[in-house]
């Protein structure tokens, strides 16, 4: 198990239920960390540092309001939630966009970095995004270096359903 941010130790997660598989990986020196939790069956994991503290009521809000909880919710994180009996997951990012997360548009994976979701996809390079990068030195809106995978806006909760991003 190479480390995925190749900078030493990490702490991993994982999480199984009803055909649905979890894994996070982060850096174990990183203060803000993790924090991960089962309610109801569906998981909830937030790394970062948000302003509500994390519990079951924020577990209920991430999947039944989770366009209000961000709105009320400052700070620097990502939040997730699966729930395997909806077969739906929820991520939402902060106002800023600090906690940066990744998705393949036509598939269930998503993660912190681009390199995590490559595994699951046989990526091609986006040769406009790669002229942006030499040219500008950054990436517009939603564009990685890789086609097949899109940069999460912040500010914005993402839903997985029926085999779709929404």
């Amino acid at each position: 198990d190479t480390p995925i941010y190749g900078r030493g130790d990490e702490v991993e997660h994982q999480y199984e239920s009803q055909g649905w598989k979890a894994l996070a990986r982060y850096p174990s020196d990183d203060p803000s960390g993790g924090h991960f939790s089962c309610h109801d069956g569906n998981l909830v994991a937030v790394y970062g540092s948000p302003s509500q503290t994390v519990d079951s009521g924020f577990a209920t809000e991430l999947f039944e309001n989770p366009e209000d909880l961000l709105c009320q919710t400052d700070g620097t994180f990502l939040a997730v939630g699966i729930n395997p009996s909806d077969e739906r997951v929820v991520i939402g990012t902060d106002k800023l966009g600090a906690r940066p997360c990744y998705y393949v548009p036509d598939q269930s994976v998503f993660g912190t970095t681009v390199a995590a979701c490559l595994p699951q996809i046989e990526p091609t390079v986006d040769t406009q995004a790669l002229a942006d990068f030499l040219h500008l030195g950054h990436l517009w809106g939603t564009r990685t270096l890789v086609q097949e995978v899109k940069a999460m806006r912040p500010a914005t909760v993402y839903t997985y359903k029926n085999e779709d991003w929404q």
